[in-house]
């Protein structure tokens, strides 16, 4: 809180102006160094409009509001009736780190091993697969989340058709969806199919359509990694 060192009035001479205060305010009290109350002590003057000291009224008008934006004012804050700076800035996506630890990252699903494309970064992601033709068998497309709530998917720019796999942090199949079929070309995204697991998996993996009936995969089934590590592949 800033302080405002209380002003004597008798260190003031001014020049007699015309007279403009001619109202009785009652002010907060202002106590110069002898205890005195100068506020209450220059009342008297105020009712005789006294023009000698007209402009010793202004000045304690000017010391009283700023004593009261002292008092009323000091803790201005840019948001929220509790002086607490509300931070409206968007939170950061958290930090994925991952390390190949061989030149091929791979998902094995019981005894089936699957090549797979690492999308950790948003814009990996975002992208996925789209404008691909076709991609080979016991390939696919696995996507890493920290935050266990990976967005919804859709298949907006697919040009074939794809199982779906929702993996948890403990490693097992969460979810699956069988043959999501590829959109036509003139389907609007507000009609595009959306997918998505109530489990909140860490991973979504995607191959190719056919995958879980040709393999009997089932939810539950155990999965591992192989190639890489890191945050986000624990």
């Amino acid at each position: 809180m800033r302080m405002i060192r209380p002003v004597t009035l008798s260190a003031f001479r001014f020049p007699p102006p015309r007279c403009i205060f001619i109202s009785i305010i009652k002010l907060p009290p202002i106590i110069n160094r002898h205890g005195m109350d100068i506020i209450s002590t220059a009342q008297p003057l105020i009712p005789s409009c006294n023009p000698r000291y007209s402009w010793a009224w202004t000045v304690i008008l000017f010391v009283s509001s700023m004593t009261m934006r002292c008092v009323f004012g000091g803790n201005e804050t840019s948001g929220g009736s509790d002086g607490q700076i509300l931070d409206v800035s968007p939170t950061p996506e958290p930090l994925i780190v991952i390390t190949a630890t061989s030149s091929q990252p791979l998902v094995l699903i019981a005894d089936h091993r699957f090549d797979v494309e690492l999308a950790y970064t948003p814009e990996s992601r975002e992208r996925g697969l789209e404008g691909r033709d076709s991609i080979p068998d016991n390939t696919g497309m696995l996507y890493i989340y920290t935050s266990g709530e990976p967005e919804d998917a859709w298949m907006k720019g697919l040009l074939f058709p794809l199982d779906f796999f929702w993996i948890g942090a403990g490693r097992r199949i969460a979810d699956t969806h069988p043959n999501a079929p590829a959109p036509t070309s003139n389907t609007p995204d507000r009609l595009l199919t959306t997918y998505w697991s109530i489990s909140q998996p860490t991973y979504v993996l995607e191959t190719n359509a056919g995958t879980i009936s040709e393999f009997g995969i089932k939810v539950g089934g155990q999965v591992s990694f192989d190639g890489f590590s890191g945050r986000g592949a624990t």
